[in-house]
């Protein structure tokens, strides 16, 4: 058993010595080689979007706050402000392209081995347009890892830069061709009333987001009629189709619906002048929705179809059963375009690891229906109120993202400091296991020698023989033998 017992504490104690040994060496080795902690990676976030005036960015904030979060790295973010007008767009890439040449600037990257003295040591981008591609390119010359993201994929893939999120052409064109299949639908079952009209609403001018959805929706038109040669596979019914890119107002929806009436009236001086069932519908993003969802309900007869999901959207899906006839909601995941290209730039960034695709597609997907009321607003990527996520508080996310200036950094990050407290901990407790081993050692031993004395002891009075009792009498005449006896000698 001792010998049991002194084989356990001798493996257990060299077990710590090595423990301690290799947190030393790990010690010494991290503060001479160029790993990177996630709490030292800096990501810089400029993005055309008006989060203050505009819902849709609201909540793309609110996922770009998480992931940062959730990365446990330093997020730069400073938003912009007046971009609904020409003028306003313009301005906001003059903006963009200053901030993005500021961060990428000669400051104080995490100290990697491409870290050149840079603010930032990724850049999350939005390319709306053209203007602001030599900044970023001035910042992949410094060797900034960078995501694009949203908007900007023709640019994106020219340039070797990895993007996350939808083809807008691509979807501007399911969104046409939607209207039109239900067009000639319509007329394959001898319905004389053709449409003869899609609009697209912009609500945003010389953004090229909108600008390549006005401009998938117009060529799926021209499209159709190539195709049909102006007619419906030849029945004499004329599906030859107008397309406009209408701007408009996502602010003032009496302005909205007063530039759809004059834009996208059914043609005077002929048949059907007065039909709205002729006119098609496509509200090219969600800045769009609510007004765009009133004018539908003042004309319950247009056919539509919407880029992004929205609560406002699925309430007027809900009521298709009532009138209206919204044939489907296109969402490309916003909250997934603002969330993903945290984990792969800071893992660019600490670990020098990139995937090879150059690009992740997040949609187009058709929605067709609104969900429940819960679900609808998990799926309209407004995830701060969803169910199942007690452990995970979002509600507030997008406030502290807002903060001008001030760089946001997470509340959750993962510290050298813990983890060298909990290693120290770790060795506190293993050498309280050998001092009460040893302890316990001494007192095993200190027992033993009790019982070995007192086993001795007991011994020694065994082999002391017993002397029998003996009489007075008996003594006297032993003696008296004695000394006769030695007289005789």
């Amino acid at each position: 058993m001792v010998q049991f017992f002194t084989s356990f504490l001798f493996i257990l104690f060299s077990n710590y010595v090595v423990t301690i040994e290799a947190l030393s060496s790990s010690s010494s080795s991290s503060s001479s080689d160029s790993c990177i902690v996630r709490n030292s990676v800096k990501i810089g976030v400029v993005h055309h979007g008006l989060p203050m005036e505009d819902i849709y960015w609201e909540h793309m904030n609110e996922a770009i706050t998480q992931g940062a979060k959730d990365m446990s790295i330093d997020l730069h973010y400073v938003p912009l402000v007046d971009g609904h007008t020409l003028d306003g767009q313009q301005k906001i890439f003059v903006e963009m392209s200053a901030q993005i040449k500021n961060y990428c600037s000669d400051n104080s990257g995490s100290g990697g081995d491409d870290d050149d003295g840079s603010i930032i040591d990724a850049l999350l981008v939005t390319l709306p347009n053209d203007s602001i591609l030599p900044a970023v390119l001035t910042c992949k010359e410094k060797n900034i890892k960078i995501v694009v993201f949203n908007v900007g994929l023709d640019l994106a893939e020219r340039n070797g830069l990895l993007f996350v999120g939808q083809d807008e052409f691509e979807a501007g064109y399911a969104a046409g061709k939607g209207l039109i299949d239900n067009n000639n639908s319509k007329n394959n079952n001898n319905n004389n009333t053709s449409t003869k009209i899609i609009c697209c609403t912009n609500h945003s001018p010389g953004n090229s987001v909108l600008n390549k959805r006005c401009g998938g929706m117009a060529k799926s038109v021209v499209d159709n009629n190539n195709t049909y040669g102006g007619q419906y596979y030849n029945t004499g019914v004329n599906t030859t189709i107008t397309s406009r890119d209408v701007s408009v107002d996502p602010n003032d929806c009496s302005s909205f619906t007063a530039t759809i009436v004059d834009q996208c009236s059914p043609p005077e001086g002929e048949e059907g002048s007065d039909d709205w069932s002729t006119v098609g519908l496509y509200l090219a993003g969600q800045a769009s929705h609510k007004c765009g969802i009133e004018f539908l309900r003042e004309h319950p007869e247009v056919i539509a179809t919407a880029s992004d999901v929205s609560v406002e959207l699925y309430e007027g899906m809900a009521d298709n059963s009532s009138g209206l006839h919204i044939l489907f909601g296109i969402d490309h995941q916003s909250y997934l375009q603002g969330y993903l290209p945290f984990s792969l730039l800071t893992l660019a960034v600490t670990n020098n690891q990139a995937i090879m695709n150059s690009k992740i597609e997040t949609g187009p997907a058709l929605v067709y229906g609104s969900p429940s009321e819960v679900a609808s607003i998990c799926q309209a990527n407004y995830y701060a109120v969803c169910e199942d996520k007690a452990d995970t508080n979002m509600s507030s996310s997008s406030d502290d993202a807002n903060i001008v200036g001030i760089p946001f950094k997470s509340t959750a990050m993962i510290s050298n400091d813990n983890d060298n407290a909990s290693n120290l901990w770790g060795i506190v407790l293993g050498v309280l296991v050998i001092v009460i081993g040893l302890s316990a050692f001494a007192l095993i031993q200190r027992n033993q020698r009790k019982n070995k004395i007192g086993n001795s002891v007991t011994s020694t009075l065994t082999v002391v023989p017993t002397l029998p009792i003996m009489e007075i009498d008996d003594i006297e005449e032993a003696t008296t033998t004695s000394l006769e006896s030695k007289q005789v000698d």
